[in-house]
């Protein structure tokens, strides 16, 4: 048995896909003049056949919940802010969390006799010690990069949400 495409002529797609224990002709049987058989192990419904090789469709769209979910995964990404903490390079992600305990210690430097350094934890296994001095500016530096990165994510959401965003180039466009 030999596997064909069988392609409508006028538009070059294979419409279907038949076995026969030998070549069937063309037009293969049962089906009228501007259809074609073409042996093919790989081509199925929705190729498009050029005369000489067969290309695959391109991939469907993705849909609105992974738009959400790649959109979400950006703001995560351009929302991370990288500051040089003595040798080490850290990035902070301005998480709800990261912003809380950020906005708690800012009030706590505000009240008598404050720490000269502060923790901050950053990941799983990570924690840095910040001079205050340093801890001051970083604080406004995040707190402004995740405002951007928000307001980008809020453009792309009200997008998907729309219709009017349906592709991840699209979303990678807003956060450039």
């Amino acid at each position: 048995m030999a596997r064909y495409a069988i392609i409508d002529t006028s538009t070059g797609t294979v419409i279907n896909v038949v076995e026969y224990e030998s070549d069937p002709g063309n037009p293969p049987p049962g089906f009228p003049d501007g259809i074609i058989a073409v042996q093919s192990d790989q081509a199925g419904p929705g190729w498009h056949w050029d005369g000489t090789q067969f290309t695959a469709p391109p991939p469907p769209p993705p849909a609105q919940w992974q738009l959400f979910g790649y959109a979400n995964s950006m703001y995560g990404t351009k929302s991370s802010y990288i500051v040089t903490i003595g040798d080490a390079q850290v990035a902070v992600p301005a998480t709800t969390d990261v912003l809380t305990v950020i906005n708690g210690l800012s009030l706590r430097l505000q009240q008598p006799n404050p720490p000269t350094s502060i923790y901050l934890q950053v990941g799983l296994f990570n924690v840095i010690e910040v001079p205050t001095e340093v801890f001051a500016q970083l604080s406004v530096e995040i707190y402004d990069l995740a405002q951007a990165a928000a307001a980008k994510l809020k453009v792309a959401l009200e997008g998907i949400s729309a219709g009017t965003i349906t592709t991840y180039e699209e979303i990678d466009s807003i956060f450039a």
